[in-house]
C-alpha cells in the first residue's frame, strides 16, 4: 500500500496513535525554526523576482500567414500536425524531422563543395 492514498491514511493513523495527535503540527514546527535563510521572498527579492518573472512571455511568437517559418518553428507545427495529441507519436516525428534535416544539410554542403 505504499504511496497510495489507503497507505497514506494508515501511516497518518498509526503516526498520531504512537506520537499523539498533534505529530505533524510539531514536525512542522520544528521544520520552520530550523529555517535561517528567511525564505526566498526575504527583503526585496520577492518584489524583484516577481517583477522579472511577471515580465516574461511563456507564449513563442505570433506566426501568422505569409510570415518566413525558423527551422525550429517549421519542425514543430509539422509535429504537431502529424503526431497529434499523442506525445510519444511527436517525440519520434521530431526525431524523423530532426534527422531529415540533419541529411539535407549534409546534402546542401556537399553541393556547395562539389
Amino acid at each position: 500500500m505504499a504511496g497510495t492514498k489507503a497507505g497514506g491514511l494508515k501511516a497518518l493513523a498509526t503516526n498520531k496513535q504512537r506520537y499523539g495527535e498533534d505529530f505533524y503540527r510539531s514536525i512542522g514546527s520544528k521544520g520552520g525554526k530550523a529555517g535561517h535563510t528567511g525564505g526566498f521572498a526575504f527583503g526585496d527579492n520577492g518584489q524583484k523576482y516577481g517583477a522579472i518573472g511577471g515580465k516574461l512571455s511563456r507564449r513563442g511568437r505570433i506566426i501568422r500567414v505569409g510570415d518566413p517559418l525558423k527551422p525550429t518553428e517549421v519542425m514543430i507545427l509539422t509535429t504537431m500536425a502529424i503526431g497529434g495529441g499523442d506525445p510519444g507519436a511527436r517525440r519520434q516525428c521530431f526525431q524523423d524531422l530532426a534527422h531529415i534535416l540533419r541529411l539535407i544539410l549534409l546534402l546542401h554542403n556537399l553541393v556547395k563543395q562539389g
